[in-house]
């Protein structure tokens, strides 16, 4: 197992309050997609529609470190790793290999979801 990030007291906060956001905004994107009642297609692309603020945010903030001076990772923290295929020799971010992941899943769910698959 990693070691645990050396983070600040306030970082921690930050980061705690951030889970906790998105526990929260799952579990209401859990109820909304598997609640039975009317609507459901509508409540799918509502679901869709959170999921893409979320990565939205996510690959804007990315983008835009240098304008703020941000960092993907941080010395005391994870650190990236070597891509999983030996050809690549730039290291790969955790948190950008999963959302992009992630983001791959949503578009296929949009897409089964619009009938793109089924035309």
């Amino acid at each position: 197992m990693p070691p645990t990030p050396a983070w600040t007291p306030h970082a921690r906060f930050h980061v705690v309050w951030q889970i906790s956001s998105y526990v929260g905004f799952g579990l209401l994107a859990f109820a909304l997609t598997w609640w039975p009642g009317p609507l459901a297609v509508e409540r799918l692309y509502l679901v869709a529609l959170m999921s893409a603020i979320v990565y939205a945010a996510f690959f804007g903030a990315l983008i835009a470190m240098p304008l703020y001076g941000g960092a993907a990772y941080d010395k005391n923290g994870y650190q990236p790793f070597n891509a999983l295929h030996p050809h690549h020799r730039e290291k790969w971010d955790a948190n950008v290999t999963i959302f992009s992941i992630q983001l791959v899943f949503l578009a296929g769910g949009l897409l089964a979801v619009t009938g793109v698959f089924t035309r």
